[in-house]
C-alpha cells in the first residue's frame, strides 16, 4: 500500500492466530487521512487482497488510540462496551459488555480475546453490564509483556 510505503499510514501492532485471524492496529500520520479506511480499500478491495494471499485468514484493521481504554474497545469491535484502566502500570483493564456481546468479545474459542490480549499488550477482563454470573476473563500472568 503506497500509504504504509511512504509513511502516511502507520502499523502499530499486529495480533495474529496463523491461518484463522488477524489484527492489524493503525493510525495516520497525516491529518484527514483515515487509516482504517486506506487499509481496507474501496468496497474492502485492499483487505480483501491481503487475506487472499493470507489464504483465507481474516484481517481486522483497527484504529489505534492511545487512549488505552479507547484501544481495547476499538480491538474487541464492541463499540457499546465500556473500558475502564484498573491498573495503568500493569496495563490492567476491565470491559463491560452487554450480555448478548458477551460471546462475541470472547470470540469463538476465544481467539478474540486473545488478539487483543496480544495487540494491546493489555491484561483483560471481560464481564457482562449485568455482571451476570460470568467468571472474568484474565490473561495469565506474564502475558502483558509491555507491562514488565
Amino acid at each position: 500500500m503506497p500509504e504504509l510505503a511512504n509513511g502516511s499510514v502507520e502499523i502499530i501492532a499486529v495480533a495474529r492466530e496463523p491461518g484463522l485471524l488477524a489484527k492489524v492496529a493503525v493510525r495516520s500520520r497525516v491529518r484527514g487521512i483515515n487509516a482504517v479506511a486506506v487499509c481496507i480499500g474501496w468496497g474492502g478491495l485492499r483487505i480483501a487482497d491481503v487475506e487472499k494471499r493470507l489464504c483465507g485468514e481474516h484481517v481486522s484493521i483497527i484504529a489505534y488510540d492511545s487512549d488505552t481504554a479507547r484501544y481495547v474497545i476499538n480491538a474487541l469491535g464492541i463499540k457499546s462496551a465500556i473500558a475502564e484502566v484498573i491498573n495503568p502500570e500493569q496495563r490492567r483493564i476491565r470491559v463491560y459488555v452487554n450480555p448478548d456481546d458477551y460471546a462475541r468479545a470472547l470470540g469463538k474459542v476465544g481467539h478474540n480475546l486473545r488478539l487483543v490480549r496480544q495487540l494491546t499488550s493489555c491484561s483483560i477482563h471481560i464481564r457482562t453490564a449485568t455482571g451476570a454470573n460470568r467468571a472474568p476473563m484474565v490473561a495469565p500472568p506474564g502475558s502483558c509483556p509491555r507491562s514488565q
